[in-house]
């Protein structure tokens, strides 16, 4: 299944794409380890992750499923995250033809095939829908993952992208404090 994690996984990269291979290479094929460690880093250092919480084994993302339901709940959380992704490159409008042609270019590269292409475009096609994707986060460390994955998928450099990064984070209960950690941890500056 082209669609199953690891395709999932490196079509995020894809989307991601923009650095050298070795980037595309880390954040493709462990994209959810990083957004699992980067979220659970970023609770824990805001108190939203107290001792009484703490993971016997590693969660998800960090460690391989160990089932077939752990399965789904990996895929069902790269799908969200690509929607995320996506969610974000409309921020500022639509995703015109030239970045629809760069992002369908850069999937082609990743080789995850002509599925995930049109599961990408059709992704695409579909108007924003902040609310449906909100309703699609399952706990505080999926919204910190979404919020991160967002932020590494534009350059925000528009009020529109600040806007929605703010209605996103604001939508899922991500207050100041985790948000301004999550722009530390990745490198990018935090807007008013």
């Amino acid at each position: 299944n082209p669609l199953a994690v690891g395709g999932l996984a490196a079509l995020a990269g894809a989307l991601l794409g923009g650095g050298g291979d070795a980037v595309k290479g880390a954040l493709g094929g462990g994209l959810l380890a990083v957004l699992g460690g980067l979220a659970m880093n970023v609770l824990k250092g805001q108190g939203g992750m107290g001792q009484g919480q703490a993971l016997a084994a590693a969660p998800l993302g960090l460690r391989a499923p160990q089932s077939a339901g752990e399965e789904a709940v990996l895929e069902q959380r790269a799908l969200v995250l690509i929607r995320a992704m996506v969610a974000a490159a409309k921020a500022d409008g639509e995703i015109d033809p030239a970045e629809r042609g760069r992002i369908a270019g850069q999937v082609k590269e990743s080789g995850v095939g002509a599925e995930a292409l049109e599961f990408l475009m059709a992704e695409m096609a579909r108007p924003l829908d902040l609310q449906g994707l909100v309703g699609q986060v399952r706990g505080p460390e999926e919204a910190v993952e979404v919020y991160a994955a967002s932020l590494l998928a534009i350059e925000v450099d528009t009020a529109a992208e600040r806007e929605y990064l703010a209605r996103l984070a604001r939508s899922m209960g991500l207050d100041a404090g985790v948000v301004g950690e999550v722009h530390r941890t990745l490198g990018v500056p935090q807007f008013a």
